[in-house]
C-alpha cells in the first residue's frame, strides 16, 4: 500500500491532506491522555507533529507541541512543560493569532505554576489575557475557537490552586463554569476538583465545603470514563486525610471509592 508521503498529488492538495492528518493523530492523542495511557498519546502527539511540519502547518506544529506541554506539565515534568509552551508560541510569532499565543502562555502558566514561580504565571497570565482580548470573536482556526475566558478562568484556577491561593481560586473556577456548554462535563468536574483542593488549604480549610465541591465533581466524573477525572478526585480524596474523623470526609471518600471502582479501565 502506498503511503501518504509516497503518494501523487499536488503540493496544497498534500499540505491539506497532512494537515488533516495532523489534526487525527492529535485528537487521538488526546483521547489516549485522557485515558491514562500516556505513552499512547505520547506517540501520537509526535506523529501529530511531524504531520503538521510535513505539512508546513505552523499553527498546527504549534498546536501539536501546546498538546505535549499539556501532558508534560501534568504528569509533573513542568520545565518541559514550560519548554514546550515557549516553543509553540515561537511557531506562531509571525502569524499574528492572539488566541493561540494565548493558549500557550496560560500553559507556560501552568508550568510555571508546578515549579512556584509566581512572578512568572502572573506575567504568563497577563500576557495570555491580552492576546484573548485581542482575538475577539473573530477566529480563522477551527481548533482555537474552544479557548475562550471560560478556558483561561480555569487555567488560572489550576495556577492559583497550585501556588496555594485559596482566596484566589473560587472566581476564577465560578467564571469558568458559567462560561462552559452543559456539553462541558469533564471540564466542569475539573473544575469542582480544583476548588474543592484549594479549600483544603492548610491555613484556612473548610472541610465541609471541600466536599461539598468534591460531591459535585463525582456526580460528574461517574458520567464520564475519564481517568483524569478519577485521577484528580483521587487527589483530592487523599487530602481529605488529615481530616479523615470529620463526617463529611467519611462519606466522599466511601463514595469514591465505589464509584471509581465501577470505572476502573
Amino acid at each position: 500500500m502506498t503511503s501518504a508521503r509516497d503518494a501523487s498529488y499536488s503540493e496544497t492538495v498534500g499540505a491539506a491532506l497532512f494537515s488533516a492528518l495532523a489534526e487525527l493523530t492529535c485528537l487521538a492523542g488526546y483521547m489516549a491522555f485522557d485515558a491514562g495511557r500516556h505513552a499512547v498519546a505520547q506517540r501520537y502527539y509526535v506523529q501529530s507533529l511531524n504531520f503538521a511540519r510535513y505539512a508546513a502547518d505552523r499553527t498546527f506544529t504549534a498546536v501539536a507541541l501546546s498538546c505535549m506541554s499539556f501532558q508534560a506539565t501534568y504528569l509533573g515534568r513542568a520545565r518541559e512543560g514550560v519548554t514546550l509552551a515557549s516553543a509553540a508560541r515561537q511557531h506562531v510569532e509571525q502569524e499574528g493569532n492572539p488566541r493561540a499565543v494565548s493558549m500557550f502562555e496560560a500553559l507556560r502558566a501552568r508550568g510555571h505554576a508546578l515549579l512556584g514561580d509566581e512572578r512568572a504565571v502572573r506575567q504568563s497570565l497577563r500576557e495570555a489575557e491580552r492576546n484573548l482580548d485581542r482575538a475577539g470573536s473573530a477566529e480563522s482556526t477551527p481548533w482555537l475557537t474552544y479557548f475562550t475566558e471560560a478556558e483561561l478562568a480555569a487555567h488560572t484556577a489550576y495556577c492559583l490552586r497550585d501556588l496555594g491561593g485559596q482566596p484566589g481560586v473560587e472566581p476564577e473556577v465560578r467564571a469558568a463554569l458559567a462560561g462552559f456548554d452543559s456539553s462541558c462535563l469533564r471540564s466542569k468536574a475539573f473544575m469542582h476538583t480544583v476548588l474543592a483542593t484549594a479549600r483544603l488549604d492548610p491555613a484556612d480549610a473548610d472541610v465541609e465545603a471541600a466536599c461539598a465541591e468534591g460531591d459535585e465533581a463525582l456526580s460528574l466524573v461517574t458520567k464520564l470514563r475519564s481517568v483524569r477525572g478519577s485521577e484528580q478526585l483521587a487527589g483530592f480524596v487523599r487530602n481529605l486525610e488529615p481530616y479523615r474523623s470529620h463526617r463529611s470526609t467519611k462519606r466522599v471518600k466511601t463514595v469514591h471509592g465505589v464509584a471509581t471502582s465501577r470505572r476502573r479501565p
